[in-house]
């Protein structure tokens, strides 16, 4: 073995967030970012893991061929590699991990909240050949939208279905109607959320088929829409029917209450990205700059398509 490359790209929610966890289908988007996994072989029979943004290596870990951890820079993020590697190991017996050197590069910022541990989950999976949904439940939890982003060529609709203990991801490819996206700006508000507590804090709260059914319908409604002020009115509904479930203020009216076009939460309320339509794109750049936010993408430059 020479060298071994694979790539993972990175993921926004647009429509569906927390009820895909409990069967709504829900939009998921597939970004240009992402992260790649190159594998050389080691000099000993060791297993080097070294994972860098923009150059800059923040995470180093040594395991033994028997994955125990010989060293590391951050001991609680060595041990989810740990286990990660032993449940590759458990599905795949056969399969050969010692003597390599993982490096593992990030093209977007970490705190984005944009797939860090989807896209690894991922590109282990390409790799080893090990379910990456069981991986996925090794450590994390969640629909699995993200898995299922880091592979995708495009936008898709994703639903999960759970009967008799099977579950089923449904995956439907479409694209937004070009007047749509031509005027969505993605902003990180510079508040980055743990997806994870997120999840375990919605999955106290009740919900109802009649809500999940209403959210799928709005889904519905998207993939028929031609015209930005449609797609508006649906953001409106999705955000107001959210809001009433988790008993929390939309992103519109906390942070946003005088832009004059639509905001909406993209993924966990409360902090990395959130979408806006726009009539004028420098005019809209403008008002999140001058709230301070940075970066800000349009369609083109984020999503993959």
């Amino acid at each position: 073995m020479n060298q071994l490359s694979f790539f993972a790209s990175g993921k926004l929610l647009l429509f569906g967030e927390y009820l895909v966890l409990r069967g709504a289908k829900s939009i998921v988007m597939p970004l240009r970012f992402g992260q790649s996994l190159n594998i050389t072989p080691h000099a000993s029979a060791n297993i080097l893991w070294e994972a860098y943004e923009k150059e800059k290596c923040w995470l180093r870990i040594e395991l033994s061929p028997e994955l125990e951890i010989l060293q590391s820079s951050d001991k609680e993020k060595a041990l989810v590699v740990q286990q990660l590697l032993r449940r590759i190991r458990q599905e795949k017996p056969s399969f050969k991990i010692k003597g390599l050197h993982f490096r593992f590069d990030i093209d977007f910022d970490r705190n984005y909240g944009l797939g860090t541990s989807s896209t690894l989950i991922s590109l282990l999976s390409q790799w080893s050949g090990a379910d990456p949904y069981l991986l996925q439940a090794q450590r994390f939890s969640g629909s699995g939208f993200d898995i299922a982003a880091a592979t995708a060529p495009g936008t898709f609709v994703y639903q999960v279905q759970d009967t008799n203990d099977n579950r089923r991801r449904i995956i439907t490819p479409f694209s937004l109607h070009e007047k749509i996206s031509s005027r969505l700006l993605f902003i990180y508000t510079g508040e980055k959320q743990n997806s994870l507590r997120e999840v375990n804090t919605f999955g106290a709260l009740e919900t109802s088929s009649e809500q999940t059914g209403i959210m799928s319908a709005i889904v519905e409604e998207v993939l028929r829409c031609t015209d930005i002020e449609s797609f508006e009115r649906l953001i409106l509904q999705s955000e107001s029917l959210l809001g009433k479930i988790l008993q929390k203020a939309t992103v519109k009216k906390k942070r946003f209450a005088d832009y004059p076009f639509a905001v909406k939460s993209s993924g966990a309320w409360g902090g990395d990205f959130v979408m806006a339509t726009y009539r004028d794109e420098t005019q809209a750049r403008a008002y999140f700059h001058k709230k301070g936010m940075h970066p800000v993408f349009n369609y083109r430059q984020l999503i993959k398509s």
